[in-house]
């Protein structure tokens, strides 16, 4: 169930938060006791219809609507194959202007209010997504600028704004409203979200869906005792010198582990599974010289435990070898500052600046040549 779903939840008392557009309002908390996600929404939708439209707002409102519906017409019949040349202004229009009331009257029906993602409900979340409700009208009421809610948003908002968040996590298929609090408001106002959910980016939202459908992902209890096998012939095989064998081996154990672990009981035991299977085939592929990919196992690791330093060792080393020595000496430092070895830290130190004389000598030779 989400928030935007056909059929709306029940709903326990919670908290949420309120930005005023004016930067002298206090944020406040508020309270909202009632039952339904329905009557929550027609709350929400009596406090944003407070401010009507001005005559000269509604004039402003009714050709901006007029206009999208011609330009989603002519979008339509070309998808259809029935396009006609391209309007101008001396055409008319294909959405009847004595209709604008019409349009008007059903676009403050449907869009009272406007839910604007902040986070978006993940593992790293916790599965807590955080939205803003804002006025679906405001920029044709004339409605201040709320810089704060702006600032979170990376966007511009017009009028007060409220916070609010939710508890969604796919793999149990349940959804429930949970406090947003003052302080929440203050770690996004802080920090705001590099990253904002955006439907209108398409790349965006497959990604976005692609994390979902993984976190969908349970783990099968009668796999298990394969991945343990997996990762023990992976060792095996490496100790053979049959690397190839021993990454396909690795990656069994990977695939089967890889999912809602923390919905089982021994999740750190899998976890751990996961990442030394994950290591051992970064191990693989750099001594099959597939160095970038060896880079990319190591740092799902470093996702998995960033304070082992394993993990570090392994993204230097498929660093240096493929000359990304910038990338190598960010895994040193932080190879050094979890508790790696300070001899083999200079050891790689000194392959880094080994690496960087020979890429430049070999620049210079190249160069040379050009100008010979």
């Amino acid at each position: 169930m989400t928030e935007t779903g056909m059929n709306l939840p029940e709903v326990e008392p919670f908290t949420y938060v309120r930005i005023p557009a004016d930067d002298a309002g206090e944020v406040e908390e508020c309270r909202f006791d009632g039952h339904t996600e329905e009557a929550l929404r027609a709350h929400l939708t009596r406090y944003f219809r407070r401010q009507l439209l001005s005559p000269d707002q509604h004039r402003a409102m009714a050709g901006h609507l007029v206009e999208a519906a011609n330009d989603a017409a002519r979008k339509t019949a070309v998808r259809a194959g029935t396009s006609e040349p391209p309007a101008t202004s001396d055409d008319p229009p294909l959405v009847d202007p004595t209709r604008q009331s019409d349009l008007i009257e059903a676009y403050l029906e449907d869009a009272s209010f406007e839910i604007v993602p902040i986070t978006m409900p993940t593992r790293a979340s916790r599965f807590i997504g955080t939205s803003l409700y804002v006025d679906g009208c405001g920029s044709f009421k004339g409605l201040a600028r709320n810089d704060r809610a702006s600032r979170i948003a990376g966007r511009e908002i017009r009028g007060d704004a409220f916070l609010l968040s939710n508890h969604d996590d796919p793999a149990l298929e349940t959804w429930r409203r949970v406090d947003c609090r003052r302080g929440d408001f203050d770690a996004l106002l802080a920090n705001p979200p590099g990253v904002r959910a955006d439907a209108a980016d398409a790349t965006h939202m497959a990604t976005t869906t692609q994390i979902r459908e993984e976190e969908t992902k349970r783990l099968r209890v009668e796999d298990l005792p394969k991945a343990w096998a997996g990762k023990a012939e992976g060792n095996r095989l490496v100790a053979a010198g049959d690397f190839p064998a021993a990454a396909a081996a690795y990656t069994v154990a990977i695939e089967l582990t890889d999912g809602r672990r923390d919905l089982l009981p021994n999740e750190a035991e899998l976890t751990e599974l996961h990442r030394g299977a994950l290591l051992n085939r970064s191990l693989c592929a750099y001594r099959l010289g597939k160095f970038l990919d060896a880079a990319k196992d190591a740092e799902r690791a470093i996702a998995l435990a960033p304070g082992n330093p394993k993990g570090y060792y392994r993204l230097a080393q498929a660093s240096i070898a493929a000359h990304d020595f910038a990338e190598a000496r960010k895994a040193v430092q932080h190879f050094t500052t979890s508790g790696g070895s300070g001899e083999v830290a200079a050891a790689m130190q000194a392959a880094i600046e080994r690496g960087e004389r020979e890429a430049k000598e070999k620049l210079r030779k190249n160069l040379a040549k050009m100008f010979q």
